[in-house]
């Protein structure tokens, strides 16, 4: 632009009949297409830079095989709720028979069964919950919302979808789960209650292991 001002001045004293402020003109529209054109692709590689960092992060709290929350981000989300002194309710959850399935099957089916279940999960994100997979066969979820009366008919509504898959006959896929209650107010440690609830969900695993033998031997001992 300086440039093309000192040639308007050139001309303006040595050409007879130019054009003064023309070149000037020129050189304004030029640099605010360049200007343009600079501001348009450093939004675009700000956005992009911002897309790549928002996918890292994604990764680094997602489930590679399931999709959902993975451990960390279950570990993260819990300190934020005590921190906030939120009351929530921590359900433990375990896919029965997944090393039966790996051991006789093979690994393939068993990632199949266990991307079964976290998607079963998800029906708890309906009502704004979380839900996560901590390794292997275990899963957490943690409610902010709703009560033991709804956790029951949710997971109804879960084992009777996934009993629709049998790996293997007469053995229907499905969870056990336990859950336990942090209170904001007379609770400290969240990993007693984490405790808590896994320990229900062992009872409820060894009740559904009965019921299954006494099925078993119901269908035996049937004329």
């Amino acid at each position: 632009t300086a440039a093309a001002a000192l040639v308007d001045i050139y001309s303006f004293y040595v050409i007879p009949n130019a054009k003064i402020g023309e070149c000037t003109r020129y050189a304004i529209i030029l640099f605010i297409l360049l200007l343009s054109i600079v501001v348009v692709y450093t939004s675009l590689d700000i956005q992009k830079n911002n897309i790549e960092k928002a996918t890292i992060i994604n990764m680094a709290y997602t489930d590679n095989l399931t999709g959902i929350r993975n451990r960390r981000c279950f570990e993260e989300d819990t300190e934020k709720l005590v921190d906030e002194k939120v009351n929530f309710t921590v359900i433990a959850v375990d896919m029965n028979n997944l090393k039966k399935i790996n051991d006789e099957l093979g690994h393939k089916f068993g990632d199949e069964a266990l991307i079964k279940v976290a998607n079963g999960l998800k029906k708890f994100e309906k009502y704004g919950e979380k839900c996560y997979r901590m390794g292997g066969d275990e899963f957490e979820v943690l409610c902010t919302h709703l009560g033991s009366e709804k956790i029951e008919e949710v997971f109804q509504e879960i084992n009777a979808e996934l009993g629709k898959t049998e790996f293997f006959p007469g053995m229907p896929l499905t969870v056990a789960y336990g859950y336990f209650r942090f209170s904001a107010t007379t609770d400290k440690e969240v990993y007693k209650v984490i405790a808590q609830a896994d320990k229900k969900m062992y009872e409820k695993k060894m009740k559904m292991k009965e019921e299954r033998r006494r099925q078993r031997e119901a269908q035996c001992n049937a004329p």
